[in-house]
């Protein structure tokens, strides 16, 4: 909710969550601090859907534009750090051995158009699978 105890929270180690939709609208809808600019200088270090949660899928791409942010460090914050945070260590990364969850995203969307759950197709739409082939 403020700076300053985001600023705390993570000089003693701890995670920061704020909102995606904060993210996605520019900043709280409450008058409280602006997750962005928190998230691109390392504060804020998990984006949680919140209120919204078609803002989770957007808030990276809108961290991106906003130019300060490439897509890896702003998917971090939607994907490998809160599975860090919530302490699932066979998730939130693409690497052997872990769970394969994948979110195939057409940006242009945002738009979900394919989900594999441990690595099984679990939806998958019409534009998925032409980009799936």
């Amino acid at each position: 909710m403020a700076e300053a105890v985001a600023d705390d929270a993570r000089a003693h180690g701890e995670a920061v969550v704020m909102g995606a939709p904060n993210v996605v609208r520019g900043g709280s809808h409450l008058g409280w601090a602006s997750a962005a600019p928190l998230a691109e200088r390392g504060l804020v270090t998990v984006l949680a859907s919140d209120y919204h949660w078609p803002a989770l899928l957007a808030a990276p791409f809108a961290m991106v534009r906003r130019g300060r942010m490439d897509l890896p460090a702003a998917w971090a914050l939607v994907s490998g750090n809160p599975a860090a945070a919530a302490g699932l260590a066979d998730r939130g990364a693409l690497r052997p051995g872990l769970r394969g969850d994948v979110v195939l995203v057409d940006p242009a969307g945002p738009e979900a158009v394919a989900v594999f759950c441990a690595g099984r197709l679990a939806h998958l739409t019409a534009a998925g699978a032409a980009r799936l082939g």
